[in-house]
């Protein structure tokens, strides 16, 4: 047999290469064009998201880092809008190892252009004015119809507490997302699933000698639509948080997060570097506000008047910061601070005055975890101070200017608090929901016509999160009041014109708030030679609160309310009553209203209450509620009818 020649060789070698490169190429495109067809008009895809976390224990305790890679594909020519991209981390967490490339489509093949230039920078956040957050920012060159790209990173987490949670669902379609975590066998793990069933899921555990692999894989995920009003994205994007319970350092078991208590005692352990002293400006401070008060509650509210009205609220979060407040000393002197920073003021005040407060640790709204399910730091993002007296528990938030001391912020109603009372000891309990007749607008309003005119005088009284809304309203456009006014009053009505108005303890939180205001409406009564034509219902926002059918989510509503509108119409000199319309009403336990006219000899009185005792609607509860707007649309088309008298 002859030798195999070298140019032989050559060509297949050459001829095999072209041949796997054509078969790949070929796969490739096919992907491509079977994506096209499955996502119409979807700019891309991610095919492939996947986080592996690793957890060993060590003589000097736990090692967290973990490695993520993420695979998209572009669908059509608006892939030039993505092709910067940049990875975010705190100073609690650090990214290495970046790799990014793009593949490009060509004639007959595929260029990859690996990445070569990042740019790492301070990231600018809208709602924290600093929390020492830095991105590492690099572009996709010639990003076109086809493209594909590549990126993996690796995160190292100092602290093994904060483990971030992983999102399975993302903004465009996931053809695969996975998350893994590997640890030894003396770490011992906990998991939750939110936002998903067992079933949707694919979990696998594999014990390879000392090691175990947890994984749990989603496919097929259609992107996440966020409808108005609805609850945050951690309510409702399936997720899942991972947490260390113990762990076996030195040869010992040691809790990490095996219940509340371990973490209650690790949020404790973090104050212990935060100096309670009070400086002698804030001894000042507090003998000034207590001077000839004996009542105590009349105490804690100077105190947290103080703060709230000569204290910014300004989120300021670096490291650790996030969770030490600062010495309120250096609050005092800086006159603002975040969440944190305002709770440890009122604690030190009255620390000072003998008056006994607690830090306290609150998730808001947004977060749907409590302690128990799930005892890691993921589970509160907010803090407060707690006052206890004679049984009640006062939840003091100077955060908002205009809450007042008695009353939560809204958006921490119904969530757990953990109140700490020493280093060992604490307690859970939960936010009251303020109801609905603590939240009240009442509009008392009087109208009079001259021909088709209406000429009206109004009053309108605010009460808990009403008056709290109107303030912040007011306060923010003080240059544009008249207008906000009017954009508030017109309420379905374009031809309103508020002539004048008067602002009555507005900004004070232990008052009702009032709008005195006068106003016309052109043309709004309907005539013909003897009779006139008038609509009562002067407000007709609500008839805009429809649900839509397709509806998914459930609607968040800021608080339960009641608003009570009250109409004179005086009936003009020589005009008697033809028409009246009937009384409607809808009622249930989550919301309603009551619509009633009443007839006095020279005027006609229309009274309509509606409430809301709910803070989530929840689908179930849709079908009614559209058909209270649907009785409420019907008694609003209803007219008094005034005839002239012959």
């Amino acid at each position: 047999m002859k030798p195999v020649s070298d140019m032989t060789k050559f060509f297949c070698v050459a001829l095999v290469f072209f041949l796997s490169f054509s078969a790949a190429y070929a796969q490739y495109d096919k992907e491509y064009r079977k994506l096209r067809l499955q996502f119409p008009g979807e700019n891309m895809v991610v095919l492939k998201n996947k986080e592996t976390v690793t957890v060993k224990a060590g003589a000097k305790g736990l090692y967290v880092h973990s490695d993520s890679y993420n695979e998209r594909m572009y669908l059509n020519n608006r892939a030039g809008n993505s092709s910067e991209f940049s990875l975010n981390y705190t100073p609690l967490d650090s990214i290495s190892h970046v790799e990014a490339a793009i593949l490009v489509p060509g004639k007959k093949k595929y260029k990859k252009i690996k990445i070569k230039q990042f740019t790492t920078a301070n990231e600018l956040s809208r709602s924290v004015f600093y929390d020492g957050a830095k991105s590492i920012s690099f572009f996709y060159p010639s990003m076109t119809d086809g493209a594909k790209t590549e990126l993996s990173y690796s995160t190292e987490y100092p602290e093994p507490r904060l483990l971030p949670s992983f999102y399975f669902q993302e903004y465009v379609n996931v053809l695969e997302a996975e998350y893994s975590i590997i640890t030894d066998n003396t770490v011992n793990i906990a998991w939750k699933l939110y936002n998903m069933n067992d079933t949707s899921v694919q979990f696998t555990q594999k014990n390879n000698g000392d090691e175990v692999t947890y994984s749990w894989k989603m496919t097929n995920l259609a992107p996440f639509s966020q409808e108005p009003n609805a609850p945050g994205p951690r309510c409702t994007m399936p997720h899942i948080i991972v947490w260390i319970k113990t762990a076996k350092i030195k040869d010992v078991v040691q809790p990490i997060l095996s219940n509340p208590g371990d973490l209650y005692q690790w949020y404790s352990d973090n104050l212990k570097t935060v100096d309670y002293t009070p400086s002698e400006e804030i001894k000042s401070i507090v003998d000034s506000l207590l001077q000839g008060k004996t009542d105590e509650i009349d105490k804690v509210k100077s105190i947290y008047n103080w703060v709230q009205s000569n204290i910014k609220y300004l989120a300021f979060e670096d490291g650790m910061g996030g969770f030490v407040p600062r010495n309120g000393k250096k609050v005092c002197d800086r006159r603002f601070g975040d969440c944190k920073d305002m709770a440890n003021m009122i604690h030190t005040m009255m620390e000072y005055a003998k008056i006994p407060s607690q830090l306290t640790w609150v998730g808001t709204r947004g977060l749907p975890y409590n302690y128990e399910e799930t005892p890691t730091p993921v589970v509160d993002n907010h803090m407060i101070t707690t006052y206890i007296h004679n049984g009640n528990y006062y939840y003091l938030d100077a955060t908002g200017p205009f809450t007042p001391y008695d009353m939560p912020s809204a958006f921490i109603q119904g969530k757990e608090v953990m109140i700490g009372f020493d280093k060992d000891h604490y307690e859970i309990r939960h936010v009251p929901v303020m109801e609905a007749s603590k939240n009240t607008v009442n509009d008392s309003i009087e109208i009079s016509l001259t021909g088709t005119r209406i000429d009206g005088k109004g009053k309108t009284t605010f009460t808990g999160y009403r008056h709290i809304d109107i303030a912040e309203h007011l306060v923010a456009s003080s240059q544009k009041q008249k207008q906000t006014l009017r954009e508030y009053y017109m309420r379905g009505n374009n031809k309103l014109l508020l002539d004048s108005f008067k602002l009555e303890n507005i900004t004070d939180p232990y008052k009702d708030a009032r709008i005195r205001y006068y106003f016309n409406l052109e043309d709004y009564a309907k005539t013909n030679q003897e009779e006139v034509y008038v609509n009562m219902n002067l407000n007709k926002s609500f008839l805009t609160e429809f649900i839509p059918k397709d509806r998914k989510l459930e609607i968040e509503k800021e608080y339960a309310e009641t608003n009570v509108e009250v109409i004179t119409l005086k009936i003009p000199p020589g005009y008697a009553l033809e028409h009246l319309p009937q009384n409607a009403s809808f009622k249930n336990e989550l919301f309603g209203f009551d619509l009633t006219y009443a007839v006095q000899p020279d005027k006609i009185t229309m009274t309509n209450k509606m409430y809301c005792n709910a803070i989530l609607l929840e689908p179930d509860s849709f079908k009614a509620w559209n058909q209270q707007i649907k009785d409420l649309q019907k008694a609003f088309a209803e007219v008094v009818i005034l005839k002239k008298i012959k």
